[in-house]
């Protein structure tokens, strides 16, 4: 069964309904549905696509699409399910919110119907986490404080606070035969590479502790100084002048 509109050079439209008991609803050029604000179906590239003219739709319920979507342009990248583009601020933002206060916006990353990684804000502490599988293994909390292997704060103060199973807690590795090195600094000293204090693996192998500045090293134990090393190289224990 067909019910055909042809109007010549326009295009064709028809409806009809296939032996199989399919229904469909067809228009060589743009199928378009009005209702205040304009729905079309566009042939695009030979694809067809579902545009929403307008601003201010709502989708409701549970919305299928087989295909690329592209927001702000009718000419998605084939290597994205979803593009956006915009040319005005907010430059293609992507923003998930919540009307309610505790709950938590995530962005779930699965592989074949399992979720591998979940990142996304925390709502009872507005915090952003990253869980692999159901466990948390960063933090970036409202302080702005990095929790490698906490859920919160072990006190202190410190930007970056670490905590695991193991007894190694950092590992750093030079991939060729270079020097390995933590560097510290300040305002006072200067942030050039020849600045501060660092602690190393230098190219020979040898280990360094080296201080760039004209200061002392120092050494204590129960917060008392016990041995120093002074800028002129004495090496003093016990009492210092």
């Amino acid at each position: 069964k067909k019910l055909n509109f042809d109007s010549g050079a326009s295009g064709v439209f028809e409806v009809y309904r296939e032996g199989s008991g399919n229904a469909y609803i067809r228009a060589t050029n743009q199928l378009r549905i009005y209702s205040g604000d304009r729905i079309s179906f566009n042939q695009i590239g030979g694809d067809t696509w579902l545009a929403l003219d307008t601003s201010g739709h709502t989708v409701t319920g549970n919305t299928n699409i087989i295909g690329n979507v592209g927001i702000g342009t009718n000419n998605p990248s084939a290597d994205y399910r979803v593009t956006i583009k915009s040319s005005t601020s907010p430059h293609s933002a992507l923003l998930l919110d919540t009307t309610e206060s505790n709950y938590n916006t995530n962005l779930y990353f699965a592989k074949q119907g399992t979720n591998k990684w979940i990142i996304g804000n925390k709502a009872d502490s507005d915090s952003f986490r990253f869980v692999a599988g159901s466990t948390e293994r960063l933090r970036i909390d409202s302080d702005g404080r990095l929790l490698l292997g906490l859920t919160s704060s072990i006190g202190g103060g410190s930007l970056l606070q670490v905590q695991g199973s193991g007894n190694r807690k950092a590992h750093f590795h030079q991939p060729d035969t270079g020097s390995s090195l933590v560097q510290f600094t300040n305002t006072t000293t200067g942030t050039s590479t020849t600045d501060g204090f660092e602690i190393a693996l230098d190219g020979d192998e040898d280990g360094k502790i080296w201080l760039y500045e004209s200061g002392n090293i120092k050494f204590g134990t129960s917060n008392t100084e016990r041995l120093r090393i002074d800028s002129t190289g004495r090496i003093t224990a016990g009492k210092h002048g």
